[in-house]
């Protein structure tokens, strides 16, 4: 069966490339005409710019081997992160941009009487165009976006776990350059008449990576670059989509465009009162306004972390690494009106918040993923900020964590849903930290965790630290 597929796929590369050779020889001296009035300027052009982090769905995680078998590819991580770059207008009805991402994955596959582990990391550049519908006067533009994403495998290691002891490898035969075909839709909101010298795009869609052909396969079609424990997988392949849902704020690369007039700047204000852009440097003009910000949370290795429910055994997670990210909406309510009118001369600030925000949480061990710990869940805090006129505050609070979603935890080849917890003895957490204006807030958080080990545990022990952005 591997020899007929091979002299199958052999034939197939044969036939295109002298398909390829016939149509350059027939068509390459005729000038073929190309309308590039869909690149000519429009009014108001501009090249916005956004970081994205969007939730993962993948539409099937089958593996069909080279005997038509199928088996699962179970991805228990995945993480794509990035930044893009798209030209704007609201008088531009042909759109395009391109992007770069760093994408993670942590895949186990089932295959012969063996569990296949492989930790994968790679980054891409991807290149779209498009179709908006125009309209200078409203602000909704309903778009949609094709393109292709190249991506490029910096790092793969494989975890095999069978009758035998356990086994390591980089050479497993994943495909170096997968190529996946991209698809957007959704809503874009350009805010063209409101003078703001930076946020003026919002974008609420649903994008979708679908194959592209054999090209966005996981294993590689190269024989040679399998080896004994993985050769099963030659001429396998997996045609999956990931969808994701994205809410996205571009920021101007520039901070001015023309042929624009100027407009109140109180109804300005009162249109970013509850939802401004995430990164501003603007000081609040009201009493009470609201934020959306992005946290991270780490914490250094620690000696061991337990995950285990009450009455279970214990679940060990060995020189474990702490992260979670979360993305949430803040309320402050302050004495920073009137901050802008010229006659404030308070130089002492404060404001009450109060946030909610969704979360996830991993906890893997510091040198290999064989052990790892994944929930999903809310959480709320709340607290003061007292500071100066300047932006700068101390900050001071708490936080309840009131609700998970999922749990997850993973070791060697075994997965677990139930019988697991929180690693932290309780729900509740305080924490203090500086920040400037609504930009960027540092902060220590102790939460009580679970640690076991033979030496005594100490305050610090329990300590974390964190970035929010927007808070």
């Amino acid at each position: 069966m591997r020899l007929v597929n091979f002299q199958y796929y052999k034939t197939k590369y044969i036939f295109t490339t002298l398909l390829l050779l016939t149509t350059y020889i027939a068509f390459g001296q005729k000038k073929i005409p190309i309308n590039w009035n869909a690149f000519r300027p429009e009014v108001g052009d501009h090249w916005v710019t956004t970081l994205h982090h969007s939730p993962e769905f993948y539409s099937s995680n089958t593996l069909i081997l080279n005997d038509d078998t199928k088996t699962k590819m179970q991805r228990l991580s995945a993480l794509t992160i990035g930044t893009t770059f798209l030209q704007s207008s609201p008088k531009r009805t042909f759109t395009y941009g391109f992007g770069a991402n760093y994408n993670y994955s942590l895949i186990d596959i089932n295959a012969f009487n063996a569990s296949y582990r492989y930790d994968i990391q790679s980054a891409g550049t991807s290149f779209f165009m498009g179709y908006q519908k125009p309209n200078i006067i409203g602000r909704n533009h309903p778009f949609v976006h094709l393109g292709l994403t190249q991506r490029f495998v910096i790092s793969s290691k494989l975890t095999v776990f069978d009758t035998q002891l356990s086994n390591y490898s980089s050479d497993i035969g994943v495909n170096k350059f997968p190529m996946f075909g991209y698809l957007e839709m959704g809503l874009q909101q350009d805010e063209f008449l409101i003078t703001n010298p930076r946020n003026r795009v919002k974008n609420l869609s649903v994008s979708m990576d679908f194959p592209f052909f054999n090209l966005s396969n996981f294993f590689t079609n190269n024989r040679k670059n399998y080896n004994t424990s993985t050769i099963g997988f030659f001429n396998s392949s997996n045609p999956q989509a990931v969808f994701r849902l994205n809410y996205q704020q571009y920021l101007d690369v520039k901070g001015k465009r023309e042929f624009e007039p100027e407009v109140n700047d109180i109804a300005n204000t009162k249109g970013h009162l509850f939802l401004p852009p995430l990164i501003s440097m603007e000081n609040p003009e009201h009493s009470l306004f609201g934020r959306i910000f992005v946290d991270f949370l780490f914490s250094s290795s620690k000696d061991s972390i337990n995950v285990s429910a009450k009455n279970a055994s214990p679940q060990i997670i060995p020189n474990a690494i702490f992260n979670q990210i979360g993305i949430g909406y803040t309320i402050h309510w302050g004495n920073y009106y009137p901050w802008s009118d010229g006659n404030n001369t308070k130089n002492f600030h404060y404001d009450l918040f109060g946030s909610v925000s969704i979360f996830k949480t991993a906890i893997t061990n510091a040198s290999i993923n064989l052990y790892k710990y994944e929930s999903i869940g809310l959480k709320t805090e709340a607290g003061i900020r007292i500071g100066t006129k300047k932006g700068w505050y101390l900050v001071g609070g708490g936080g309840f964590q009131f609700l998970e979603f999922s749990k997850k935890y993973t070791r060697n080849a075994t997965i677990l849903e139930n019988d697991i917890q929180s690693p932290y003895k309780n729900k509740f957490s305080y924490f203090g930290g500086v920040a400037f204006k609504n930009l960027i807030l540092l902060k220590l958080t102790h939460i009580d965790t679970e640690i076991i080990r033979q030496k005594p545990v100490t305050y610090w022990d329990s300590i974390y630290y964190s970035i929010a952005i927007g808070f």
